[in-house]
């Protein structure tokens, strides 16, 4: 007789995974959870792009225009006097002296020596500026990748071995995990057409969490490995995450009429509160179940 086996004590699952949200994409993620445990969580969430929190403003510039960009319909240039200092890729606020802001991502930005002009292409811009003078804004906090960073377009990190035990339970969780909102500019995710071997829709105006592993630092996307997910069996743990758009309205993404209130902040206290819930009873029986399995869950925790 052959030696016996030894028994299988855990699977350890590696591989890239595409998770698709809600229609019309959110502000932002909150919290992943997986197998029922937290595996990433930000700890202070505002959906609201510094509208609550102090700015930090770059500075004030005149005769401002803003210009469609040839050939990208969800792209829109800002030009003005004068130079600035700014990072591509960060998120800034434009505040014109008159009219709401907009806020966006900081795709390009040049500088004419001879027009003594800077312009700035944004992704997604909804702004209409002629010769104004404007002021630029941006959180102080964010060109250090903070986690708000991190939930608002970028990448997190997941590093939990322990999550439900380690190898002496049941595993954990290792990896990163992309955050793709749903903007109407949003880019196509490199790693998944690398696995696929091909082009990948963008999935614009729907959340898409891409699940991958580690990549370091001078490391090429080809080269990142998958996500690591630990298990006593070979299914894979639920994956959950908490998302909020309170922000943006609209499938052009267009700001709130009054975003300071749009939010309710963590925390917050429904004492002696009218609680109002609308049902959309034109649609089918299984929706209608689905509303109202909605409504029951709600009512045990508040």
């Amino acid at each position: 007789m052959g030696k016996p086996s030894p028994p299988v004590l855990g699977y350890i699952h590696r591989l890239g995974l595409g998770l698709l949200g809600p229609r019309g994409g959110v502000d932002q993620v909150s919290e992943i959870r997986i197998g029922g445990q937290t595996a990433w969580r930000l700890e202070d969430p505002d959906p609201v792009f510094a509208r609550n929190a102090s700015l930090e403003a770059v500075g004030s510039f005149d005769n401002a225009d803003t210009l469609g960009v040839s050939g990208q319909p969800t792209q829109q240039a800002v030009i003005f006097d004068g130079p600035a200092s700014v990072a591509v890729g960060r998120r800034y606020r434009i505040a014109p002296e008159a009219g709401p802001v907009s806020d966006a991502t900081l795709l390009s930005a040049s500088y004419d020596d001879e027009a003594e002009r800077t312009t700035l292409i944004f992704d997604a811009l909804r702004a209409n500026l002629d010769a104004e003078e404007i002021t630029l804004l941006a959180d102080p906090q964010q060109a250090a990748g903070t986690a708000r960073q991190q939930a608002s377009n970028g990448v997190l990190r997941i590093d939990e071995p322990e999550l439900h035990g380690g190898e002496g339970g049941e595993g954990g969780s290792v990896g990163e995990v992309e955050v793709h909102l749903g903007d109407p500019g949003q880019f196509a995710s490199a790693y998944l057409a690398h696995l696929a071997g091909r082009a990948v829709p963008a999935y614009r105006g729907v959340l898409t969490l891409v699940f991958r592993g580690i990549q370091r630092a001078g490391q090429a996307i080809e080269e990142v490995g998958g996500f690591e997910f630990q298990t006593l069996n070979n299914r894979l743990k639920k994956i959950a995450y908490r998302a909020s758009r309170t922000q943006t309205r609209g499938d052009d993404r267009r700001p709130q009429w009054y975003p300071e209130k749009a939010a309710i902040p963590g925390g917050a206290q429904a004492n002696d509160t009218a609680l109002h819930i609308a049902f959309d009873v034109v649609t089918t029986q299984a929706r209608l179940d689905i509303q109202t399995a909605a409504v029951r869950t709600l009512l045990t925790q508040i």
